[in-house]
Parts: structure tokens; C-alpha cells; sequence
């Protein structure tokens, strides 16, 4: 079974994710192929940082025609070539600015996928916040109902030979900029854009979606420890100062693996590079931070 970790990055402070983002995968799924797509050049800095890696492609100068809205790279993970997937099975699909820790993850997602019958499997989004009146005035739910889109997999080649022509239909919106007949808001306009555009997918590919929030089609709930470390939460002081929630978020066993994965010195080394951008110093700063915090459960 051939496993493929994908996801489409913007050329600017984000690329200097990618080493991070693809040597946690390589550390924690040794056996599993990561192909990402850069909206531009890999900087020089990131190429050498990437030499500790292994099992990647990134394919650069990709969606040059698209212009980069407050969605449009979340958007075009869902929106890219079957060709560029045809030798695996399953295509998971995620955020740059994950790391990843060993465990039994895709397992699950391919057992969810045998389970409901249906050729993806990804839990529901949230249906209240962020409260956006202007976008969806009744909340995240009916034509906006989202799924959460950070952790999607894929089976190959059926997805793909169920949602051609309806996947063609939102590439050529999310390049236009133009907006499908359920709405007027621009495509990637609003940042959650792309899950509602992935739920619209499903719809109109006649495929179940999620009735819950982190719940798969199945009805079982996403277990925390698959949520891995999201650098993203790190950005919110609110958020990630919020011990409830993070714990909710984060679990200790989830720590406790990258406990592991910061004694590496090529790891460290990697980090020192990429910490050159300032998003990217403050995020690890602040994980550090919360690590400590929650150091006495880890022991």
C-alpha cells in the first residue's frame, strides 16, 4: 500500500515550513511519499535545510495564474491533477505547518474509508465560529456546512474518477475568482472558503459528508492524538495560552513523541535555518513554552 502526503504552499514565509513539515513525516512514517506544490521558487536557504530530507518532491511554479487570496492555497489541495497521484492508493491531504508523530493515523482513515463506503474520509467542521455575518449570517451550516479540511485522505483513483467534472468546475472558479451559483462571495475570499468548497464537492459528487463536528461519516470522533501538532494554533495568543483547549488539541502522548523528535540534532539544525522567519522562531518558541508548561504530565 503506497501512501502520499500532499499539500499546496505559497512562495512566501510559508515555504520555510516545508523541511520541518516533510522531516517529521519522514522521522515518524518512514515508508510514506511526500509531494508538495510551491506557488513559486524554493529560496536557497530552504534548499539547503531540505538536504536532510528524504521521500519528497516539491514541484515548484505551480498556480501561477492564480492569484493568492486568503484561500487559494488551501483551496488547490483539493483541486489537484489525478495524474500527479496514479502510483499510490491513498493521498492524504494537510497544512504546512503540521508536525507529524508516529502513530497508527492512516490506518484509521483507511478503515474509515472501508467502513463508509465512500472514497474519502474527513471529519465535520466547526458550525458556529468564527462568527462571520457577512459570509454566513447562519452559521457554518446547510450551503455552508464545512469539513474540516487539515486532515483529508483520499482513496486513488476513485475519488478523483468521482468528482472530475465537479472538481474542473471549482478550478476554473478558484483561478476566475469568480464564485459557483450557491453564493456570490468570490472563491478564497474568506478563509475557510476551502472547506466549504470541499463539502460542496462531496454534495454535489453525491458522496455522504460528516453530520458532526470532528466526527467522521461513520459517526466515530477524530481521536485527538490525530491532530498532531497544528504550528497554526500557536499564532493566536488567546488560543494557545488556553490550556483546556490546547490539551484538547494537543495530547500528552502527542508531546511526549516530539520530545523525542527535538533531541535529534539534524532536526535541531533544520530548525535553526527555517527559524530565520520570524512566524516560524515565535510558532516553536511557543510550542516550547506550552511544552513546559505541561512538563510534569509528561514524565
Amino acid at each position: 500500500m503506497k501512501i502520499c502526503v500532499t499539500t499546496v504552499v505559497s512562495a512566501n514565509h510559508f515555504q520555510y515550513y516545508m523541511p520541518i513539515f516533510i522531516y517529521a513525516i519522514n522521522k515518524a512514517f518512514p515508508d510514506v511519499d511526500i509531494k508538495i506544490f510551491l506557488m513559486g521558487k524554493i529560496k536557497k536557504k530552504v534548499r539547503r535545510a531540505l538536504e536532510h530530507c528524504r521521500n519528497y518532491e516539491i514541484v515548484e511554479n505551480q498556480f501561477l495564474r492564480y492569484k493568492n487570496r486568503a484561500s487559494t492555497c488551501n483551496s488547490l489541495r483539493f483541486l489537484l491533477p489525478k495524474k500527479a497521484f496514479l502510483e499510490y492508493d491513498y493521498l492524504y491531504i494537510t497544512d504546512i505547518d503540521f508536525l507529524h508523530v508516529p502513530s497508527n493515523m492512516f490506518s484509521v482513515f483507511i478503515k474509515e474509508i472501508e467502513t463508509s463506503g465512500v472514497p474519502y474520509a474527513a471529519v465535520g467542521g466547526a458550525t458556529s465560529k468564527p462568527f462571520r455575518d457577512s459570509i454566513a449570517p447562519g452559521g457554518w451550516v446547510k450551503e455552508f456546512k464545512r469539513i474540516a479540511c487539515g486532515y483529508v485522505m483520499l482513496k486513488v483513483p476513485e475519488w478523483f474518477d468521482k468528482t472530475k467534472a465537479i472538481v474542473k468546475y471549482y478550478n476554473e472558479i478558484v483561478r476566475s475568482g469568480g464564485h459557483d451559483s450557491i453564493d456570490k462571495h468570490p472563491s478564497c475570499s474568506y478563509r475557510e472558503y476551502d472547506e466549504v468548497m470541499f463539502a460542496r464537492i462531496c454534495k454535489k459528487a453525491g458522496l455522504k459528508t460528516p453530520k458532526k463536528k470532528m466526527t467522521f461519516i461513520s459517526g466515530e470522533p477524530l481521536n485527538p492524538r490525530y491532530r498532531n501538532i497544528h504550528l497554526g494554533d500557536f499564532k493566536f495568543e488567546k488560543r494557545y495560552s488556553d490550556m483546556k483547549k490546547m490539551r484538547s488539541r494537543i495530547t500528552d502522548s502527542t508531546l511526549k513523541k516530539f520530545q523525542l523528535l527535538e533531541k535529534d540534532e539534524v532536526w535541531q539544525g533544520i530548525c535553526d535555518i527555517v527559524s530565520e522567519k520570524t512566524e516560524i522562531r515565535v510558532a516553536l518558541r511557543r510550542l516550547g513554552k506550552h511544552k513546559k508548561r505541561r512538563v510534569k504530565s509528561l514524565k
